[in-house]
């Protein structure tokens, strides 16, 4: 009898199959997305964490085609990357979460269409029925 052991976590987008990790790197490449916003309205509504990308690798989790998708940043640091908590400043300047985008169902716990300060504090956000 075998019994299969998994990693269960409120990550919602975090391990992803292959085309999805590839059409996210493409979509950061042909936008040239420099960029971008790790914010988790559930757990920290007034601020976000904004990222300088330096690279984007994957890493295979040994089932199937499954991966999880990490970032480096300009300033050294390798973060794993949540595409539902993931969010891309479009040409108005209002964020957007990248999940959604890519067309993926993912649930941020707010609207998309906030701003964010150079220092991540976060304005106009909605989080979900009430306004933060």
């Amino acid at each position: 009898m075998m019994i299969g052991i998994f990693d269960i976590s409120a990550e919602q987008l975090a391990t992803l199959p292959k085309r999805t990790t590839d059409e996210f790197i493409e979509y950061i490449s042909t936008q040239k997305i420099e960029q971008l916003a790790i914010y988790d309205a559930c757990e920290s509504p007034k601020k976000a964490k904004l990222i300088k990308i330096k690279n984007i690798y994957t890493e295979s989790t040994g089932i199937r085609d499954l991966q999880r998708l990490y970032i480096e940043t300009s300033e050294g640091e390798n973060i794993k990357i949540d595409l539902a908590y993931l969010f891309a400043a479009e040409k108005d300047g209002k964020y957007y979460n990248v999940g959604r985008i890519l067309g993926m169902y993912c649930y941020p716990c707010v609207e998309d269409g906030f701003t964010i300060t150079n220092k991540g504090k976060v304005k106009g956000a909605i989080k979900l029925d009430d306004e933060l």
